[in-house]
């Protein structure tokens, strides 16, 4: 293989790999990923999440846990109304992709 050969070559690959690092950047659930790790890492800002954990009652008193979900909810800015939702959404949908389209994933 000469000089000029190979020089085809290699750009001919560096615009293979640069195709195939865009679609796997551009692939939906890489994009969902993003948007859920902005959505946390922005969620921050509101919610002190070890302050949350600190403060939750015993999983098995229900009473109490309603009461603290209801006080939590109520008394929180509209921005973590907005955000935590969001994040729910964006990892329910990653699941529904997944299951519909396992093929794709696997």
């Amino acid at each position: 293989m000469n000089n000029r050969e190979a020089q085809l070559k290699k750009r001919i690959m560096r615009r293979a790999y640069l195709i195939w690092a865009m679609r796997k950047v551009l692939h939906p659930v890489t994009m969902k990923l993003t948007l859920i790790t902005v959505l946390v890492w922005k969620s921050t800002e509101y919610v002190s999440f070890s302050r949350v954990f600190a403060n939750l009652p015993n999983v098995l008193d229900v009473r109490h846990e309603i009461a603290f979900m209801r006080s939590a909810v109520t008394q929180t800015e509209l921005a973590t109304l907005i955000i935590l939702p969001l994040i729910a959404g964006f990892f329910a949908w990653i699941v529904v992709d997944i299951v519909h389209k396992r093929h794709a994933y696997l």
